[in-house]
């Protein structure tokens, strides 16, 4: 099966090009056109914000994003090592990810579960291609709101406990698993 991992950009350059066969780099459109793409690896480099509407001055991701990440995806073998990075590797390159599981054959459950645990506790799919994913495979919304009702049980957790050290506090959040069964 292919193997699939989601790393921020700085991390993505140092650590990970070398192990990655496949690179997909969501980046902001202004730094897009400056990106350097890896010579010894297949590298697709998409420009748009990590933004979940449309807003005045910022690239929302779009079906097109989707579909570049999925048919880039799609011509990649079984055996092979995909990195998926976007600035941070908490919001674009999760959701993408997921999608390309999803577009695999995963279940979007299993899917969100393998990436989520991959990179918690810095995992925030962006909604917007969420719900591009959820549209394009036709799964009538199941996926969608469940990634909203984990963002929205999640949201409830995210209360440090008087005199928690930040360590502390990403270490039990790592550890949660706030998981709404609405699927």
């Amino acid at each position: 099966m292919l193997d699939v991992r989601v790393s921020d950009m700085h991390t993505a350059r140092r650590d990970l090009y070398g192990w990655a066969t496949h690179i997909i780099s969501l980046l902001d459109p202004e730094v897009e056109a400056d990106w350097q793409r890896q010579p010894t690896a297949a590298h697709l480099v998409l420009g748009f914000d990590d933004v979940e509407r449309d807003e005045v001055g910022a690239v929302a991701p779009q079906r097109t994003h989707l579909h570049d990440i999925l048919a880039f995806a799609a011509s990649i073998g079984a055996d092979a090592r995909c990195l998926v990075h976007c600035h941070a590797g908490i919001s674009r390159s999760t959701a993408a990810a997921i999608a390309i599981l999803i577009g695999r054959g995963v279940e979007p459950k299993v899917a969100f579960e393998q990436i989520r645990v991959h990179r918690s506790p810095l995992f925030w799919p962006n909604q917007r291609l969420v719900d591009h994913t959820d549209r394009h495979f036709e799964l009538g919304g199941t996926y969608a709101r469940h990634v909203v009702a984990w963002k929205v049980a999640q949201r409830s957790a995210l209360q440090a406990e008087p005199g928690e050290t930040a360590t502390v506090f990403l270490s039990r959040l790592a550890a949660m698993e706030v998981a709404p069964e609405d699927w």
